[in-house]
């Protein structure tokens, strides 16, 4: 990926998770009784509970699929298979691993705001 695409990615994903943050903030906001902010502090984690799992289930899966594709290549090797397409494919992959990280490091972070941020109106609603 370029460097131009790698700050477009990144800059995409900052600004899909500042709309994250600001739609939570409006729902509490718009929130007149501390009944409707508990449900609605209760969805949104629920909901950072859901999407938590998912990207941790993703990460994990292509990692998984990126020790299988070395596993492969070694035992190509040692049965003298030519291996050069899926070096190359697993060196396409880990780069792509790279640049999914750093949007997962994005998203964590974002995320988090958005934890405290309703467990906040969650423990002000009840107290």
């Amino acid at each position: 990926m370029t460097t131009s695409a790698k700050i477009i990615s990144i800059s995409w994903c900052v600004l899909i998770n500042l709309i994250e943050v600001a739609v939570v903030v409006t729902m509490l906001g718009v929130a007149h009784t501390s009944f409707e902010k508990v449900v609605i502090s209760a969805l949104v984690l629920i909901y950072l509970a859901v999407k938590n799992y998912f990207s941790l289930l993703g990460d994990g899966m292509m990692k998984k699929g990126q020790q299988d594709l070395a596993r492969f290549i070694e035992l190509a090797k040692q049965l003298k298979i030519d291996t050069e397409i899926y070096r190359e494919a697993y060196t396409e992959n880990q780069n792509e691993i790279n640049d999914f990280s750093v949007g997962q490091v994005i998203d964590m972070v974002f995320r988090t705001v958005i934890f405290f941020i309703a467990m906040f109106a969650l423990v002000t609603a009840i107290i």
